[in-house]
């Protein structure tokens, strides 16, 4: 399995072609699970901290997010859409 951290646009450049509609595919999950979360704990946008992730290329369809709040607390929502 390789991962592969995300900090810029540049960096989807190291995922190899024929892995990057995996890639874009649990992104745009991650992305909706994301929304969801902000908007069943009222986070704003400006309140949130996404400055990059981290794909796994192990042909999961799975995902961790993690909603952070000012008061320290963590939620942690982890998604299986495997069969």
């Amino acid at each position: 399995m390789t991962e592969y951290k995300i900090t810029s646009l540049k960096d989807l450049l190291n995922i190899p072609v024929d892995r990057i509609d995996d890639c874009l595919d649990e992104l745009k999950d991650g992305l909706k699970l994301m929304h969801a979360q902000m908007a069943a704990f009222e986070i704003p946008v400006a309140d949130t901290a996404f400055d990059s992730f981290t794909w796994k290329d192990d042909g999961a369809k799975d995902m961790t997010s993690n909603a952070h709040f000012s008061c320290g607390g963590v939620v942690q929502v982890k998604v299986d859409l495997n069969d």
